[in-house]
């Protein structure tokens, strides 16, 4: 885990956020992200009117293709954040 993604666990403030999207080439795309829980009001308002890097705003737990996680990723997730909604 990176020193980012443990300070935000250290703050005992955190949000695991799930978002799909599609990225420039038109493929799409999960992602899991690990951000501090007083910035995710502020992040779903953002990602609803802009186009984001969303590595930009949080620390990326896991990716892949397609809209949906394997069974593999989702234990992974809930392993480390069991509060997790995968």
């Amino acid at each position: 885990m990176t020193n980012i993604a443990q300070k935000v666990i250290d703050q005992k403030s955190y949000v695991v956020e799930f978002v799909t999207s599609v990225d420039a080439a038109g493929k799409a795309f999960f992602m899991y992200l690990l951000m501090p829980g007083d910035y995710l009001q502020t992040f779903r308002q953002k990602l609803a009117t802009e186009s984001l890097n969303l590595k930009d705003h949080g620390v990326v737990l896991a990716s892949g293709e397609g809209h949906t996680p394997s069974e593999e990723v989702k234990k992974y997730i809930l392993s480390k954040f069991p509060d997790a909604t995968v």
